[in-house]
């Protein structure tokens, strides 16, 4: 294991590139500060507004932006919110306190993270399906350049030095750095792996990044929120799940199936990473979330971004499901560096027989402060040096982490050097928007983002519906169960017509599909008639996928449409009607019964079949030369390349 705790110092002092102001958001946030330091911009993705709130004051006022506004940025006293539902970006001033709209103007498709130079000039911005990040001057609002980043490029942060932007992509676990000064190369940087899953623990865990990330005010890192997944080991069916490592999860504090992880990179003056000096912090705990008769709650759920305070020496982690900011040093300790062998027993998974510790599966340790928050955490923001504030989504709101207390807690464990969470309760939330969903739908969502829920997840386990189905979408991953291996399927657009559901299993109504997985595989208690139906209806309303080519009518796509619908070829017979599936099972690939996919939004849904063995679109159709899926046996290349830029449009 590197010694970061002895690099990183160093690597600080080598460093000269930092921001001005160290609360300038780095990275994007659904959650930011003004200029002035007295007020707080945040996204009410819901009512299609930007909001402004002054905790000093409690002054609160909003602005109409469009459709479905995610993440912000600032350059002076200019904000910039991503419309991802109208592929725009939303571009605002800030007049004495009162917000106004001054343009949007289009980017593409899904458009996600966005930050912006300190000093104004640039914006880049992450279209999320269409796998492109692009470079815009703010003072002509025009496209200067686009870079090509693969599997769903969603979360951005830009070093101080403006030399280097780093992209999170929702697909892959990959993190790529764009050379914003020599050519503009994109490099996939070579992230540490982690082992423990299988018997003998040499199996890596699969990563996946979460969040938002972020680079510390001096430039010396930048901060990655992910998590760490064993995918390999069974998970048993629905009704056999006697413990929870037979399950989606495990009961505990440390390595587990489900493992939220900041990957701390060191970067130099000019943004350069080092990723194989990186140190990946373990940060599953134990938080007091209510109040002191209520007991201890587990935590362990994704973390939906991380933010560096304006000194650089914490990291705050927003744990979107489990109610929780985790603080963490930017500096990490280790086991063997305790005084008093408190981490002994650090983090074991207990599987096929086998015990893996946190250290030797790889993690870093780090000490921590666990702080309750309002429901749906989802970015952190700060107005000083110690004022932080959580943007509490759920609960359409605004808190208080009292940061100084924090930042204490983390000295005191510094002193004695070892692990030891501590744990408190931020202050109240302010709720700064109006609830503008039907409430069945509120209450679904709320169940739907819950890992602590006891209906809907063991305590400890680690997970809730939106840790596979990241924003109603999917992961990317194929999960191995008792009968054999499935893919995640996507929960976007209208998925009640689809029915039966999951791959090969008669469920008739995704309200029973809900009740099944929840208490079935999840450990939970079991959701209510009315629970599941709320749960359901929170899925209905995510709508369809904004695909860059939907709806083309391009003479490629009308070409490939006659190819989908020809008897011979035979796409058709089986993917028909509003959703493009006919609501069947068929015996293929060795199984009694394959449910029929919708293939509305497919090119955002690899990869592909049941067990998720075709990685593209392209793959999907010369297999299909095989006749067991339709027959592409008599097309050529160039009518096969029709025929993905037609599904490309679905």
């Amino acid at each position: 294991m590197n010694r970061l705790s002895i690099l990183l110092p160093t690597l600080l002092c080598a460093c000269t590139a930092a921001l001005h102001d160290g609360t300038f958001p780095s990275g994007s946030q659904s959650l930011i500060s003004n200029a002035d330091h007295d007020a707080l911009y945040s996204v009410d993705t819901d009512g299609g507004k930007v909001v402004r709130y002054s905790p000093a004051t409690g002054d609160l006022s909003s602005v109409e932006v469009g459709v479905e506004p995610v993440r912000l940025a600032r350059a002076g006293d200019r904000v910039f919110a991503t419309l991802r539902g109208s592929r725009s970006v939303a571009v605002l001033e800030d007049n004495g306190g009162t917000l106004s709209l001054v343009t949007t103007f289009e980017v593409g498709a899904e458009p996600v993270g966005i930050v912006a130079r300190e000093d104004g000039t640039r914006l880049y911005v992450a279209l999320s399906a269409q796998d492109t990040v692009v470079e815009v001057d703010v003072a002509s609002l025009s496209v200067l350049r686009s870079w090509s980043v693969g599997g769903q490029p969603t979360w951005l942060a830009l070093h101080p030095s403006g030399d280097a932007v780093y992209v999170g992509s929702a697909m892959g676990g990959g993190i790529a750095s764009i050379d914003l000064k020599d050519g503009g190369a994109v490099t996939e940087l070579d992230l540490p792996a982690i082992y423990g899953a299988g018997d003998d623990g040499s199996q890596r865990f699969t990563r996946r990044v979460t969040g938002d990330l972020y680079v510390a005010p001096d430039g010396s890192s930048v901060a990655i929120p992910a998590m760490y997944i064993d995918n390999n080991n069974p998970v048993s069916e629905p009704g056999e799940v006697e413990t929870q490592s037979d399950g989606y999860g495990s009961v505990g504090v440390g390595v587990s199936r489900f493992n939220p992880s900041v990957i701390i990179v060191p970067t130099d003056n000019g943004g350069n990473a080092s990723p194989a000096d990186a140190a990946t912090v373990l940060v599953a705990g134990s938080a007091q979330l209510g109040e002191e008769d209520e007991g201890l709650s587990s935590v362990r759920s994704y973390l939906s971004s991380v933010t560096y305070s304006p000194d650089g020496a914490l990291i705050y982690a927003s744990m979107e499901a489990s109610e929780t900011v985790v603080v963490l040093s930017s500096t990490p300790v280790y086991p063997e560096d305790a005084t008093d062998g408190s981490m002994e027993d650090l983090a074991r998974f207990d599987t096929g027989g086998s015990s893996i510790s946190a250290d030797a599966a790889g993690f870093s340790s780090s000490p921590l402060v666990l702080i309750g928050t309002g429901a749906g955490p989802r970015g952190v923001a700060f107005l000083g040096k110690n004022d932080a504030y959580v943007d509490t989504f759920l609960d359409h709101g605004i808190g208080a982490l009292t940061g100084g207390k924090a930042k204490s807690l983390i000295a005191d464990q510094l002193a004695v050097g070892f692990v030891n969470p501590q744990t408190f309760r931020g202050a109240s939330v302010v709720e700064i928007a109006e609830r503008t969903l039907d409430p069945d739908i509120e209450a679904g969502r709320r169940l739907f983002f819950s890992a602590t829920s006891s209906q809907m997840a063991a305590d400890g386990a680690g997970v809730s519906c939106s840790t596979c189905h990241l924003q109603g979408s999917n992961d990317g991953l194929t999960w191995t169960f008792e009968d054999g291996v499935r893919q995640t399927p996507s929960l976007r657009g209208a998925v009640s017509v689809t029915a039966p559901f999951t791959w090969t299993d008669e469920v008739g109504t995704v309200s029973d599909e809900a009740q099944i997985t929840s208490s079935g595989r999840m450990g939970g208690d079991g959701l209510s008639y009315a629970e599941a139906a709320q749960v359901a209806a929170y899925i209905e309303s995510n709508r369809a996928i904004d695909l860059p080519e939907k709806g083309s009518t391009s003479a490629e796509v009308l070409r490939g449409k006659a190819i989908f619908e020809r008897a011979d070829v035979a796409c058709a017979t089986c993917h028909s009607g509003e959703r493009l599936t006919d609501n069947a099972s068929y015996e293929m690939f060795g199984l009694a019964a394959v449910n029929t996919p919708t293939l509305v939004g497919v090119a955002a849904t690899a990869p592909y079949l049941h067990d998720g063995s075709l990685a593209s679109l392209e793959q999907v159709l010369k297999s299909s030369r095989s006749g067991e899926m339709g027959d592409t046996s008599m097309l050529s290349d160039a009518e096969l390349g029709d025929l993905e830029a037609y599904l490309r449009s679905l």
